[in-house]
């Protein structure tokens, strides 16, 4: 079941998430939360 499918993803100002771009592929991933 390998399908691939186009998602939006909203990021909210001031979010503990932190989100990357991979250059290669152009996706944005999670890349950690911050805790404090």
């Amino acid at each position: 079941m390998a399908e691939t499918f186009n998602v939006v993803v909203e990021i909210p100002r001031g979010s503990k998430n932190k989100y990357e771009v991979d250059h290669e592929t152009g996706r944005v991933f999670l890349d950690r939360t911050l805790f404090t």
